[in-house]
C-alpha cells in the first residue's frame, strides 16, 4: 500500500516517551511507499525519541523518503533503536541536498538495496552503529567518528555524490567485490582488499521520486 502524509512538515516518531517501546514500522513489497515532499509530507522519521527498541524496516522492493532520519533521538535516554534496508530503497534527502540521517543511539543495517542521504552522522561513539553487507549506498558527506572501520562488503557500492566530504576515524575499508565510485574527499586511512577504487564524474542519481 502506499502512505503519504497530507500535512506540511510531519513528523513520523516511534517511542516518543521512555514509557513507548519495541515499536516497529515494516514497510514491505514493490508496491509500499512511505513518502513524502517538499509541499507536505515527512520533514523527518524519528526511530525512538526516548522510547528504546524500535525498529524501521524497509524490506522486499519497498520505498521510503524522509528529509531526515534520525535513530536514537535522545542518546542520553534511549537505546537500541534500528533502522533496516533489506531489499528495499530509502531515501534521505531534500531538495537543498541537507537530508540527515543522523545514527545518535542504535544501528543502521543496509542489505542489498538502495540507501541515500544527503548527510550520514555516526559521531557517538560505540552507540552510533553501521553495517555495510550488500547493496548500495550513496551519501554526499559522510561523518564517522565511532571509531569503527565502515567496511564495504562483497556485492556491496558506496558511492560518493556531488564532492562532498567523507570522514572516517577508524577507516574506510573495501573488501573483495566491494566498491567506492564517485567524486568527493575521503578523510582516514582507506584499505582496498582486493576491492576497487572507481573515481569519476559526478553521476548524482534523483531521489525516489
Amino acid at each position: 500500500g502506499v502512505l503519504r502524509t497530507t500535512f506540511a512538515n510531519a513528523s513520523l516518531t516511534l517511542g516518543l516517551q521512555a514509557s513507548s517501546s519495541n515499536n516497529v514500522v515494516a514497510v514491505s513489497g514493490a508496491n509500499s511507499v512511505l513518502s513524502s515532499g517538499t509541499a507536505g509530507g515527512l520533514s523527518q522519521i524519528v526511530v525512538g525519541s526516548d522510547g528504546s527498541e524500535n525498529q524501521l524496516l524497509v524490506t522486499g522492493g519497498a520505498k521510503a523518503q524522509t528529509e531526515n532520519l534520525y535513530v536514537g533521538y535522545n542518546a542520553a535516554a534511549t537505546s537500541n533503536n534500528a533502522v533496516t534496508l533489506s531489499g528495499g530503497n530509502l531515501f534521505v534527502t531534500n531538495a537543498s541536498g541537507t537530508g540527515v540521517t543522523d545514527v545518535r543511539s542504535g544501528s543502521l543495517t543496509l542489505f542489498p538495496g538502495v540507501f541515500q542521504t544527503d548527510w550520514l552522522l555516526l559521531t557517538n561513539g560505540q552507540r552510533s552503529q553501521f553495517s555495510f553487507n550488500g547493496g548500495t549506498l550513496r551519501t554526499r558527506n559522510t561523518s564517522v567518528t565511532n571509531n569503527s572501520t565502515v567496511v564495504v562488503s562483497a556485492n556491496s557500492r558506496f558511492e560518493l555524490l556531488g564532492n562532498g566530504t567523507h570522514a572516517f576515524a577508524g577507516g574506510l575499508q573495501i573488501n573483495y567485490n566491494g566498491t567506492v565510485a564517485g567524486n568527493g574527499t575521503i578523510r582516514g586511512k582507506l584499505t582496498i582488499l582486493y576491492g576497487t577504487l572507481a573515481p569519476g564524474s559526478d553521476d548524482t542519481p534523483p531521489g525516489m521520486g
